[in-house]
Order: structure tokens, then sequence, then C-alpha cells
């Protein structure tokens, strides 16, 4: 009869290797899979597969694929615009570097790429991507990489990308073709697993919305025609519901609410009625459309990440099965053990494994966490307890130092103690606002006088500054008076040695503060560990602050440089260190823990933001590039050119990046949909704006906001359960008869693992000390803490680990209520 580890085996990828090291190297290649969640069927079992799989995820090819992703966008901030370039492949006229037409068109600055040098830049880009892809196929196998919808995207991608390249340096046209520059960001997304899972997320979500927006999409359309027939009849005309054109363009001005006096005040100034309608449109479209339109994206988001959860889990359960089978299936073969023994490892088996997934650990360590794994003694380890091996990837041991060394050691361990005291946190705290009123003082100093909080930004010398009606009106008048700013006292510039004296001394201190914490904690301990937090954020000021200030000393306080501003702004940063005073007060630690838990997914969904932006920034390129411009005759008369707008267009794709960042702002929406229409087909115009509009404020927008709201409302919720006692009572009651004591139920799974390991090392009469660290990799925390359920499984009998936030919970703790889960996974 096959035991349940056999058929868990042949479950996940196929029959065990016969050469113990290849099991071993295929045992690491699942746990591997396990820490990220990925599934364990993913990639072959022979031996070539597993090389190709070490290499695909080494530091070194993962440093050069997202190397790789980075010049290749990077490529196209520096490339000529397509509309520079003519049909025979030359530069346009308007484009020369002498012609000075590039500063009419107030591009960003950038020296372009000759398309010669920027094509084949991109082409060694597009064949690194072309072997990373390869070297992929070679370890998932050739029916694998078929079934692999990212795979095959991927290649889709690809193919497009080599397509452009052959077509650009082929006869038939010297003009890149519209569709490389915006599918361009596709390559991060499939750069990063979790951002592709998120992009994805994105776009299962559609279908839960398209009947919302098709919904709005109509209510919009019958607006503007009722908006047409009450207005357009009116004497005199109403140029913006003169048409029905002009009527929907005018109620799409009404959704953004950016712009709504520009439409609504002028039929409210020859009607007060008309208000009826205004308030009416705004009920139903703004606020009910809008709020049902962040709900169902709320309800979709949650709904995916349950389910992504629950995949997370149950891939994180068979690649840990699955190596466990590959570690007991030739002992077991061998019939070394009897039947009731058929599901444990022993050491002899587990000490290989652990040695090449921890290189740095010796035989007595590997042993220790060995025993701290027993947590029943029994002298090896069943499948359950096999799971927490992803924790004791991240044990860290400190050895006791030598005996030449004990001193440095005992000042080690003061500095710790003085750097962990209240008293000398208050104290650093202190000095920080100290800092912060010197600097004040010294920008006082070298501030020019000030004369009025409304004096108008002119430039000097341009015959403007005295030309504001504050000036010519006298000051019985409530004005300044002619020769005011002459009779107001002048203040002579700060001398050197002053800014000097104010800023050297804060910023030796802080570096010295710096050298101190990494000297006292990280003696055994990985720099990554110790530089998290508030440390990383003091070692990166440090770190600017003394490259700044050799800046400021070799050009000697020179102010036009804005060297000793940005010093300043630096030293003023400092500030922020005072928010961990308002860490005393327990809600305000919640709201720190609710912060954290978004940070992970806040990047990501900051990443889809600039893959929306960048996406839409080239299609702007394409569509408007070379048409907004000082001078040009679409756009006289027209609300861009009378503000002044011209240095934001699409003349060049920073520019363009600008540009669709201020239009995420919604401010002026107006002004840059009446430049696309002035100078550009209508069609083009309305498809460019409204799906910005939907694709900005009604998705990534709400779906930030959802994954907020829900991470916010999981750790007050949790901490609600904790001050009531009651749920979380029976959680840790249900503990009281795991292996681990009961009075631990509120620790961590990497606290419990290090309290372990330490009273292993007491019992030896060992010195060293061990430290846990936990993982945030890939945000699987985050997903399982926060949606946790019955779907989400754990560990059977003893302690399990979810690497991400070592949160750990017995199987009888699995079978809680939905609530208990969450707050219990989350603590």
């Amino acid at each position: 009869m096959p035991t349940r580890s056999t058929s868990l085996l042949s479950a996940s990828s196929g029959a065990a290797p016969a050469d113990e090291a290849t099991r071993i190297r295929l045992a690491c290649a699942y746990i591997a899979d396990a820490s990220h969640g990925w599934r364990p069927e993913c990639h072959g079992v022979d031996v070539r597969s597993l090389t190709a799989f070490e290499l695909f995820h080494s530091r070194p090819v993962q440093a050069l694929r997202y190397l790789n992703v980075l010049a290749y966008m990077a490529i196209a901030l520096c490339e000529t615009p397509g509309w520079c370039i003519t049909a025979k492949g030359t530069l346009a006229a308007e484009c020369a570097a002498d012609s000075g037409s590039l500063e009419a068109h107030h591009t960003f600055g950038f020296t372009p790429l000759s398309p010669l040098a920027g094509g084949a830049l991109e082409a060694c880009c597009v064949l690194l991507f072309v072997l990373q892809l390869g070297l992929k196929a070679r370890f998932m196998g050739r029916h694998r990489f078929a079934r692999s919808a990212p795979a095959v995207l991927q290649l889709l991608l690809l193919t497009v990308a080599a397509a452009d390249l052959a077509v650009w340096c082929s006869s038939v046209s010297w003009r890149r073709t519209p569709l490389s520059r915006p599918l361009r960001p596709l390559f991060i997304v499939f750069a990063h697993r979790k951002l592709l899972s998120t992009f994805y997320a994105v776009v299962r979500m559609l279908p839960a919305v398209l009947e919302l927006l098709l919904l709005i999409s109509g209510l919009l359309a019958f607006s503007a025609l009722i908006s047409f027939v009450l207005f357009g009849p009116w004497e005199p005309p109403l140029a913006a519901f003169a048409s029905y054109g002009s009527s929907f363009y005018s109620s799409f001005l009404l959704l953004t609410t950016t712009n709504f006096p520009d439409v609504a005040l002028r039929p409210y100034r020859s009607s007060r009625a008309t208000v009826l309608y205004f308030v009416v449109f705004q009920l139903t479209l703004v606020f009910v459309g809008l709020a049902l339109m962040l709900a169902l994206l709320y309800r979709a988001y949650e709904r995916h990440m349950k389910s992504e959860a629950a995949v997370l889990s149950a891939n994180r359960r068979r690649a840990l099965r699955a190596a466990f089978a590959l570690l007991v299936h030739d002992w077991q073969s061998a019939g070394a053990v009897d039947a009731l023994s058929a599901e444990a490892l022993p050491l002899s088996r587990f000490a290989p494994l652990l040695a090449r997934l921890r290189p740095d650990l010796s035989a007595w360590q590997i042993g220790v966490i060995f025993e701290a794994l027993d947590a029943r003694k029994r002298g090896f380890l069943d499948p359950a307890e096999f799971d927490a091996v992803l924790c004791a990837l991240h044990v860290r041991f400190e050895s006791a130092p030598p005996i030449r060394a004990i001193r440095a050691h005992r000042l080690r361990l003061r500095a710790r103690a003085m750097l962990r005291d209240l008293r000398v946190t208050l104290a650093l705290d202190a000095l920080v606002l100290l800092n912060v009123a010197l600097i004040t003082w010294e920008g006082s100093l070298a501030a020019p006088p000030a004369t009025n909080a409304s004096t108008p930004a002119f430039e000097p010398g341009s015959g403007e500054e005295l030309a504001h009606a504050h000036y010519r009106t006298g000051p019985a008048a409530g004005g300044w008076g002619d020769g005011f700013r002459d009779a107001a006292p002048r203040r002579e510039r700060v001398s050197c040695a002053t800014q000097l004296a104010v800023q050297l001394p804060f910023t030796l201190l802080w570096s010295g503060e710096t050298c101190v914490k990494l000297w006292a904690f990280s003696r055994g301990t990985l720099l990554s560990v110790v530089l998290r937090g508030w440390n990383l954020f003091d070692a990166a000021l440090s770190a600017s602050g003394i490259v700044l200030m050799l800046t400021v000393l070799v050009r000697r306080c020179d102010p036009v440089a804005g060297v000793p501003q940005a010093l300043r702004a630096l030293l003023l940063l400092r500030l922020l260190r005072l928010l961990r005073l308002l860490a005393l007060s327990p809600r305000f630690r919640l709201l720190l823990e609710a912060v954290r838990a978004t940070a992970r997914a806040t990047l990501h969904f900051l990443w889809l933001l600039f893959i929306v932006l960048f996406f839409f920034a080239a299609v702007g390129l394409e569509v408007f590039g070379g048409k907004w411009f000082e001078g040009a005759v679409c756009l006289e008369g027209s609300s861009y050119s009378r503000l002044g707008y011209h240095a934001l267009n699409f003349n060049d794709l920073p520019s363009a990046l600008v540009t669709c960042w201020v239009l995420t702002n919604g401010n002026n929406f107006n002004v840059f949909m009446g430049a696309a229409y002035a100078c550009a087909p209508h069609a083009a115009a309305t498809a460019f704006f409204g799906s910005f509009y939907v694709a900005v404020f009604f998705l990534v927008t709400n779906l930030l906001t959802s994954f907020i709201l829900q991470s916010v409302v999981t750790t007050f919720d949790a901490a609600d359960a904790r001050a009531t006692g009651s749920a979380w009572t029976g959680a840790a009651s249900e503990l009281s008869a795991a292996p681990w004591q009961a009075e631990e139920a509120d620790l961590s799974v990497a606290e419990r693992f290090a309290r372990a390991c330490e009273e292993r090392l007491s019992a030896e009469g060992s010195q060293d000390s061990v430290t846990v660290r936990s993982d945030q990799a890939d945000g699987y925390a985050a997903l399982v803490g926060a949606f946790g359920g019955a779907g989400a499984e754990r560990p059977r009998g003893g302690a399990g680990c979810d690497v991400s936030r070592s949160a750990c919970r017995s199987e009888a703790a699995a079978a809680q209520a939905q609530t208990v889960l969450r707050q219990y996974t989350s603590g």
C-alpha cells in the first residue's frame, strides 16, 4: 500500500529522483516554492530543469532581470519622439538641435538618443528578455510553458517588440509602430510575480464593474441629452450646451467635479431654477454612482484576495508535503522504519537539506534547529513540524566572542542598552527639536524681508515688479505704497561659518548615532536585518547628510547651487523621528500596524499606477506629440495657451508622464481636453481622456482605497477582539492543548522558535544566542492575515509558521470563526 507521503509526491511533480543529491536539490526547490506560495508543479524534476530553476532564481540573474527592465524603460525616456522622425528615417527640421524649435515645444530637457542608438539598445534588452524566457521555458518544460498564461503572454509581447524592431530595421518603414512604447510597462508586470497577480486581479475585476460603467455611461449620455434640450435653445446661446457633443463634453466635466462652476455658473446666473438639474446630476452620478463603483471594486477585490490567500496556502502546503515526501521516500522504501513511523524525518535526512538551504550554519546549529522543530521530542519530525522549516531559514545565531574580544562585546552590550533606554531616546528627540529651531532661525536670517503674503512672483528686472495694484496704492488705502520695499530693512546673507556651525555638529551627531547602532547590533547579524524601519531611515538620512555636507564644504556654501538648502531640508526630515513618541498611544500603534500591513500592497499599486501613467503617456505621445507648443495655430485663444500651460505637453515621454500625473489630480481637466479637441481628432481626444479617467479614478484609485480599507478594518477588528477578550480568549484556550505552552499563545512563531532554541542552548550550557526575523517577502502574510479563513489552511498538529509575518496557530485555532482567524493571524 503506498504511503501518504508517496501519494503526495506523485501528485506534485512526478516520481522521486533516484540520486540522493538530486532529491535534496528538488526538496530545496519545493521549499523555495513554499516560501513564495508558488505551485510545486511549475518546474521539472530532472537535473537540467533544477539547474535552470536555480540559475533563474539566483540573485545575479534576478538583479540582471530587474536591471534589464529598468534599462528598457529608461530607453523610452531618452528616445527621439516619433513625431520627430520623418517617413524616410531622417530627423524633422523642427527637431534639429540648432533650430530652437524644441525650446518652444518645452521638452523635458533630456538629450535624446539618436534613432540608431535607441534601436540598438532596445534590441539588446529584447535579446536579454528572450534569453530569460528561454531559461524559464527550460525549467518549466514545453507542456507546462504552453499551459502557463503569463509565459505565453510574455512570449507574445516579445514577438510584438521584435516585430516592431524588424519593421523599423527594414525598408518598409523607418518610423516605429505606435505599439512598442505603450506595451513596454507590461515588462514590469511580468518581472514580478506579485505585481503580475495584482495586474490579473484588476483584469478579473473588470467584469464586476462593467455593468456599472455601462450604466454610468448611459446616464451620462442621457444627462447630456437633457441638458442639450434644456439649455440649448437659450438666448443668448450657451456655448457649453450649443450641440449634443458640447453637452456631452460639459456633462463629463461635471462628472469630474473639478470644474463644476465653469459649467454650471452661466446657466445658474440666467436662471436660479437650473440648480435643481445640477443637484440631481451630482447626487445621481457623483455621490451615488462613484460610491457604488467603490463598493463593487471593494467586494471584487476582497473576493479575489480571499481566493488568492487560499491558493497561496494550498500551494505552500503541497510544496512542503512534496519536499517532505522526497526526504523520507528512500528511507521508507528501504524498510528502515515501521508503518507507524512512515511520516518521520530524522536528523540524518534533515541536516543535508538545511545545510544546502543555509550553508552558513554549522552542524551543531543544525542540530539545535532540529531539536527546536521537534516539539514532541520524539527524535524525528512529522509533516506538521516540518512546516516550520520556513522559519528555520531565518534563524541567526550570535555566538559568544572569544576571550580577546570580550571587552568589546561588553561595550557592545552596553551600547545596546543605552540605545534602547527611553531617556536616551527622549534626549535625542530634544536635540532634533533644537536642530529644527536653529535651522528655522538661520532661515529667517537668510530670507529676504517679506512685504505681504500675496506678493506676486515676478521675474527680477522685468519691469513688472512695481506694476502690481498694491504698489500703486498708497498705504492709507490698504496698499504698500511706492518705495515700501526700499524702506524695508534689508538683511545680510548668513556667513558660511554660521551655516556650518549650525549644521555640522548635528550632522556629525546623527552620523555617529547611526555608526553606533550598526556597531552595536550588527555583530553576527546581516545588515539587512539591522537596517529596517527607523534604523534604515536614520542611516539613509545620515549618509545623505554627509554627502551634502562635503558638497557644501567644496562649494563654500554657494546658495546658487541649492546644496545648503537641501542640507537644511534633509536635517528637517529628522523631525519625523518624533512620530515614534506617538507609538506610546495604543490607538496610534494600531494605526502604524495598519500602515505596515498596507505598505507592500501599496507599493504594488504604485507600480500599477506608474504602468497606467506610462501607457497613457506613450499613447498621448503618439496622438498629441508635436502639437502642443508655443505659437501653435490650433491653440490660439484657448485656455491652455492663455494660462501658459505649454510646459505640460506630450512632446516627449518625460513631459507626457508629468502631464499625466497632473491629470491624476483632476484639476483643470477641461483645459487639457480643450487643447486636445483643438489640435487632434475629437474621437481620439474623447477616447484618450475618457479611458484615462476611468482607468485612474474609477479603477486604480478605488482599488488602493479598497485595500487600505480592508487592512484598517482587519487591524482594528483584531484589536477590538483582543480588548474584549471574547474571541481572543477562545483561540488562546484552544492552543493550550498544543505542544507549545499556553502562556505563549500570544507569541508569534518566530518568538516561540527563538525561545525553544535558547532553551536548547541553555540546557547544553552554551553562551550563544539566537534571533529569528520574520520574512516580509511577497506579502504572503498580508494576504493570509487579512483574509485568512477556512480556505487558508494551516499545518495540522503543533505550531506552524506563516513565513511572511510569522503568525502561528494550531489545528484547533484554524477551526475558529472568521473573526478569530483574522485577528489571530494578524497578531
